[in-house]
């Protein structure tokens, strides 16, 4: 499974990415590279800015839209092909 792939499923199980997860997790120092892949796929990725002892690093998730129509819940995630 490709590096892109196992962060958009972490992604999509609601799980947080940070460049050590990219470096330690999915074997790439490119995390923001593949970010930026998947925004330009649809995938609507917030980066939030960590500050922590005069450092800081981005954390990233995915915002999923959920729909509700009645009594069926749609859980809407862009589909490319």
């Amino acid at each position: 499974m490709s590096s892109t792939l196992q962060i958009l499923m972490d992604l999509l199980n609601g799980r947080q990415v940070s460049a050590l997860d990219g470096f330690t997790k999915y074997n790439t120092v490119r995390l923001g590279g593949l970010i930026h892949q998947l925004r330009k796929h649809g995938f609507d990725i917030q980066t939030q800015i960590v500050k922590r002892k005069k450092k800081q690093y981005a954390v990233y998730t995915l915002w999923k839209e959920l729909l509700i129509f009645t009594t069926k819940v749609i859980i809407y995630t862009p589909v490319h092909g």
